[in-house]
């Protein structure tokens, strides 16, 4: 709409007169304006100081900088600043560079993806088959740990391709064509893969010690690889930050860095507290009837590392898991035997206070991952010092007869229970 032209608020210009400022009254002006700037220098100061200064007590430690080549953003590092001889303040800058070169290290160390300069990881080992190859010793002792206990998870990678696929789709349709329990072409090839992947004669990974490895693949299988357009041979996947938060946790209790915890928002978790009366305590997820539910709470006092199993997501973050419109899910935990993901249970969370994540992982990996439950398997991991909680049903069975479970859901409809497995 165009308005009528009114009074024109265009202030007039007066002319320009010169004034004569006397020595003195620029002077007083000089110096006030240093006073201001020292004053706002000051106030800026403590501000600063302020923001960067922290308290004595739990924190949240962040990392430095954000990178997308970082494991950080599926970390939580939980730590009580104050209790050594140091700052609090001070202990949080240095605790911060640390941890951020930590998780940017561990993203390298432990990638079966993508390559770096001067990186022998699983990426690099995948594309030097037979060749003698070093890597980092945080890496090799995770190889050892996998190889005492006899576990062949690693070779499951082409399988994992193939789920990686489905969990990435958004239609029923098109992730059906990646399912083996859905597509018959994808079964037959399966089980074609798992005669190569469930052999040590066909893959297998050296350890030649000295931080040492050689990835052997048999001539058969190069052939089939090459036929299917496999070239990945061995890859950590859903259990990576498993053993990526031990890496953390050891690195910085070898740093003097021992009041704290460490968790994988996939389930992963690690305490390196060794104070006998620091009090922690553990979220009991749980599915029943269709809902997902806080069931109880775990609390512990002290070193424990934990792992949480389960076949359904407990958050947007989670990336191993395609469920269909009729309810049917899928999930990440894959049998090497046959390319079939599986889940004996429901939902299972083992923890140990005097093994590593990566330990009490590959223990339950074989109860876990199966047809069937046996329950005797994880009796005898209790008598190990493994112990156990599952669901059945709306019931938390448990097999730690020390166990502190508190705070059972009850809203008057829907209540859970806890029971000892005996």
């Amino acid at each position: 709409m165009r308005r009528s032209k009114g009074r024109d608020n265009t202030p007039s210009i007066k002319p320009v007169q010169k004034i004569e400022l006397s020595e003195k009254g620029v002077k007083k002006r000089a110096i006030l304006a240093v006073a201001l700037l020292a004053f706002g220098l000051v106030f800026l100061g403590v501000a600063i100081f302020n923001w960067l200064s922290y308290d004595e007590g739990w924190t949240r430690i962040e990392p430095t900088s954000e990178s997308s080549e970082s494991v950080s953003s599926d970390m939580i590092l939980l730590y009580e600043l104050g209790v050594s001889d140091t700052s609090a303040t001070a202990e949080y800058k240095a605790l911060s560079v640390l941890y951020t070169e930590l998780c940017k290290k561990a993203y390298r160390i432990f990638h079966a993806d993508y390559g770096f300069e001067d990186v022998h990881n699983p990426y690099y080992i995948n594309r030097n088959i037979g060749q003698e190859i070093e890597v980092e010793p945080a890496l090799y002792r995770v190889f050892e740990q996998i190889d005492r206990a006899q576990n062949r998870f690693l070779f499951a990678a082409p399988f994992y391709t193939e789920y990686r696929n489905m969990f990435y789709d958004t239609e029923d349709f098109s992730a059906a064509q990646f399912d083996p329990y859905k597509s018959e072409d994808v079964a037959k090839y399966f089980a074609e893969l798992s005669v190569y992947t469930s052999s040590e004669e066909h893959v297998r990974l050296e350890l030649l010690g000295n931080n040492k490895v050689k990835l052997y693949v048999s001539d058969e299988f190069q052939t089939f690889a090459q036929e299917n357009a496999i070239d990945t041979f061995i890859d950590f996947f859903w259990a990576k930050n498993a053993f990526i938060v031990d890496y953390i946790a050891e690195s910085l209790v070898e740093e003097g860095y021992l009041y704290g915890s460490i968790s994988a928002y996939d389930g992963f978790m690690r305490t390196f507290d060794p104070r006998k009366d620091s009090s922690y305590s553990y979220n009991l997820i749980s599915r029943y009837d269709g809902k997902v539910y806080d069931a109880g709470t775990l609390e512990y006092k002290g070193e424990n590392s934990i792992v949480f199993l389960r076949p359904f997501k407990t958050s947007d973050r989670d990336m191993i898991y395609y469920r269909y419109e009729d309810g049917t899910e899928r999930h990440g935990y894959v049998d090497v035997k046959d390319g079939l993901c599986k889940n004996a249970l429901n939902t299972l969370v083992s923890y140990s206070r005097d093994r590593s994540c990566g330990e009490v992982l590959l223990s339950v990996i074989p109860i876990y991952i199966a047809n069937d439950f046996d329950g005797e398997k994880l009796k005898g991991l209790a008598q190990k010092g493994i112990y156990s909680i599952y669901s059945d049903g709306a019931v938390l069975c448990y097999n730690e007869e020390a166990v502190a479970l508190k705070d059972l859901f009850d809203d008057g409809k829907t209540k859970f229970t806890a029971s000892l497995v005996k």
